[in-house]
């Protein structure tokens, strides 16, 4: 989530701009760049890492990050997951002729469900088949992430860094 919201910044700043070529246009539209696929595996890469030092400088007590034997190729794929995991409901939405950033009217119930657990389940069942997270563990954290999504998206329009609460 920290990736997600530092890459959020980065779009309303318009950071990078030389890395804001769409992977395919006519695909997932002019919103899926190279950009946010190399900012979301290197803010996860910091985050991971800021993550690590915390924990075991303060807490040193164990987690699921334990168990895994390369942390930062495993936050960099998270990252990566994360980014992969929105492709498929941007060219859902490119065919239904949904404009990029925007939900469908005519099945927004169900794509305020999948925007919100599109990216985030793929990351948590990545993260899982590295970790000693069980597959109720993982489905368990990815049902509390959805959840926090909802909070975090509206936090987010309230700071004027979404353009939508949902």
């Amino acid at each position: 989530m920290i990736a997600n919201i530092a890459h959020m910044v980065v779009v309303k700043k318009d950071y990078f701009p030389q890395l804001k070529k769409p992977l395919n246009d006519k695909m997932f539209g002019a919103n899926k760049t190279y950009r946010g696929f190399i900012c979301l595996m290197l803010f996860n890469l910091i985050a991971t890492a800021g993550y690590l030092w915390f924990e075991n400088s303060f807490i040193q007590g164990d987690n699921a990050w334990n168990s895994v034997s390369h942390p930062y190729l495993i936050a960099i794929g998270i990252g990566l997951i994360y980014g992969l995991g929105e492709l498929p409901n941007s060219f859902i939405k490119r065919r239904l002729g949904v404009k990029p950033g925007k939900t469908s009217d005519k099945y927004k119930l169900v794509f305020i469900i999948y925007d919100h657990i599109d990216s985030n389940l793929p990351a948590y069942l990545f993260f899982g088949v590295f970790s000693s997270l069980t597959l109720v563990q993982t489905l368990a954290f990815s049902a509390c992430t959805f959840m926090m999504h909802f909070i975090i998206n509206y936090i987010l329009y309230l700071l004027g860094i979404r353009k939508n609460a949902s």
